[in-house]
């Protein structure tokens, strides 16, 4: 667990409280939250595993620090302030799994920032994908193993392990001015939905948990909020039991997430437990999210599928309820369809 910061300006003269949750079940059991301080800059991330640094005057002045030398991505650094100094790169590799190999190929300076890597899907279980040829009206369909080799042959499933994504249709389209790869579930598996849309409502979600009535292991959720006063704001699936998975839009920092900490079976890999962002605005103030449901998985598209996340998850089978949740304050849910799924299997 590496140094973390939090801009806390906005709560400037209140009173707060650090809470920890430990739920790991491996290694020495001792808990690394050993220094808190308030300054006026974020601290820098200590170097694991691939550590890019810039260094000046045998200081480091910035530093971006990925999970392993195959992963780290681009990253632009405003140096505008060291204008006529020297300055190194420094690489501090500890990876020591993967090809061995470390991937700083290109380094140059720019007047604009280098985009980040627009990501086919921003979640852990998406690899690998197959596309079909000769569609008519030449669409694009896709299909992905959702799995990842970090802990793919660890996962608490019998007798066969992961699965397949759900079919996806593939476009360019032009959003917010600029072309962006879309994806969106095909048609077809709108036979799957079994009966008419429940809790298509309006209204205001105030802060806190509110429970629906819907219940079930596979579902499609469409839902539009318009954002209020809440920092985070969403959705919870497969809850019970203390069991959880969080999908949700987090306002202040403009990100659809997916939260599986608590989604069930987490402790077979210290890689599997995580949180999953992707970058999408609120355009007009409203967020529209797409969610597939399954026994072991969520999908989520955010807006017109310019973004998604896939994660697998493990939950108990009782574990089936479905709720909305808003932190810090209030948000408007403008539409909500949810249908339960049929099997694919047809009587299975």
């Amino acid at each position: 667990m590496n140094w973390v910061f939090f801009d806390v300006s906005q709560y400037q003269n209140q009173q707060a409280q650090i809470e920890i949750v430990d739920q790991n079940s491996g290694g020495w059991g001792h808990i690394n939250a050993d220094e808190f301080l308030a300054a006026d800059s974020p601290a820098h991330p200590t170097s694991t595993e691939t550590t890019v640094n810039l260094v000046i005057g045998g200081n480091i002045v910035r530093s971006a620090t990925g999970p392993n030398s195959e992963h780290l991505s681009w990253v632009a650094w405003n140096v505008a302030e060291f204008a006529g100094q020297t300055a190194q790169i420094e690489v501090i590799d500890k990876n020591n799994g993967g090809f061995g190999h470390i991937l700083v190929d290109d380094i140059y300076f720019s007047d604009v920032p280098k985009e980040l890597a627009n990501w086919i899907d921003w979640g852990k279980d998406f690899y690998a994908v197959n596309s079909w040829n000769n569609l008519p009206d030449n669409q694009r369909r896709w299909i992905a193993w959702m799995n990842n080799w970090d802990y793919g042959g660890s996962i608490p499933t019998s007798p066969w392990r992961s699965a397949m994504s759900i079919p996806r249709e593939v476009k360019l389209e032009t959003l917010d001015e600029k072309v962006q790869l879309v994806q969106k579930p095909i048609p077809e598996l709108r036979e799957l939905r079994q009966g008419e849309s429940c809790n298509n409502q309006n209204g205001l979600i105030s802060a806190g948990i509110t429970a629906l009535g819907t219940r079930g292991k596979a579902l499609e959720i469409i839902a539009e909020f318009k954002v209020g006063t809440a920092s985070q704001f969403g959705f919870k699936v497969r809850t019970g039991s203390g069991e959880e998975t969080l999908v949700g839009y987090d306002a202040p920092a403009g990100q659809v997430f997916v939260d599986r900490t608590k989604s069930g079976q987490v402790g077979f890999s210290s890689l599997f437990p995580s949180r999953e962002t992707a970058p999408l605005s609120a355009e007009n103030g409203r967020v529209k999210l797409h969610i597939f449901v399954d026994w072991s998985s969520v999908e989520v598209f955010g807006d017109a599928g310019q973004v998604c996340i896939t994660d697998q998850i493990f939950p108990m089978p009782s574990s089936d309820g479905l709720a909305l949740f808003a932190n810090g304050g209030n948000t408007r849910l403008v539409s909500l369809q949810i249908w339960p799924l049929r099997s694919i299997w047809g009587s299975h």
